[in-house]
């Protein structure tokens, strides 16, 4: 079975390398599997998915990780949709080729101090002040989430000192400022404070709504 056009899921495990052919029996109602040993069974069709039409990326133009490891060397990636699921099938230039069912957040990855200027590039709708701070070159954002597939950003996080951000400073000023300029440009984003707590369950929280 072609690795690279298909992608075979058995009881939410991909078995893809161990499958030889897999076929509906509309007499039986199951999916009758031929493994690469000569075995065969019948499952029960809503265990068994035959994914087909991978999405195929360059594996240049990527960064992916899983569990804090990043992955070098990657050539192609092949990704397999199964509704709000996904698939992937990775070629690497050693000649290597892995399946990874999709974590929820695996395909994200986060960028320290990234410049404004280089997040919102059509000032049009900004007046001249929000302009002129906005394409300041010290005007960035603290973190910025995005997606490694589409390059789209998906969450802003600013990180507010308790002082230096209170309220009435010019720094509190510039954050409802930038606060302004990400709304305009639909940009999600979260104020976390330097005294607060609990910030990875909050930025898991607002993620789980962007992230589907």
């Amino acid at each position: 079975m072609n690795v690279k056009e298909n992608m075979i899921i058995i009881k939410n495990e991909i078995k893809t390398n161990q499958v030889e052919r897999c076929q509906y029996n509309p007499s039986t109602e199951k999916m009758q599997v031929k493994f690469s040993n000569g075995k065969r069974y019948p499952y029960n069709a809503n265990n068994v998915k035959c994914l087909k039409n991978p999405a195929i990326l360059d594996g240049n133009s990527y960064r992916i990780s899983r569990a804090g490891k990043v992955f070098y060397g990657i050539v192609e990636i092949y990704i397999f949709k199964d509704g709000n699921s996904s698939y992937w099938h990775i070629c690497f230039n050693n000649g290597t080729e892995r399946d990874y069912k999709e974590e929820k957040y695996v395909s994200l990855d986060v960028l320290c101090h990234f410049p404004m200027n280089m997040l919102i590039r059509d000032t049009k709708m900004l007046d001249e002040k929000e302009s002129s701070y906005a394409m300041h070159p010290a005007t960035h954002i603290d973190f910025l989430i995005y997606s490694m597939v589409s390059k789209k950003p998906v969450l802003a996080v600013e990180v507010d000192g308790y002082t230096y951000h209170k309220t009435g400073t010019a720094q509190a000023s510039r954050d409802q400022l930038k606060n302004h300029i990400l709304k305009l440009y639909e940009i999600p984003f979260l104020r976390l404070r330097t005294n607060g707590s609990g910030e990875k369950e909050k930025i898991i929280e607002i993620l789980d709504t962007l992230v589907r």
